[in-house]
């Protein structure tokens, strides 16, 4: 199971690093966790945890009434 989690994981991300949503960094401020999750289907589903780069930016500049 946990490999292939990780062939489902290396094939998402190089389909993202090739439609230039994500790049490589050498040294990154902080890191973001995936997390795999199994749907109704069978398939798998690459979720990322953004807690952290959620803690990192700023608070307050935006009210939900601007949405």
């Amino acid at each position: 199971m946990a490999g292939e989690r990780q062939n489902i994981i290396e094939e998402e991300v190089e389909k993202l690093l090739g439609a230039s949503y994500i790049k490589e960094v050498q040294y990154p401020q902080w890191l973001t966790n995936i997390v795999m999750v199994k749907k109704a289907n069978g398939k798998w589903r690459m979720c990322v945890d953004f807690q952290t780069l959620n803690k990192a930016c700023p608070q307050g500049y935006l009210s939900s009434s601007t949405y």
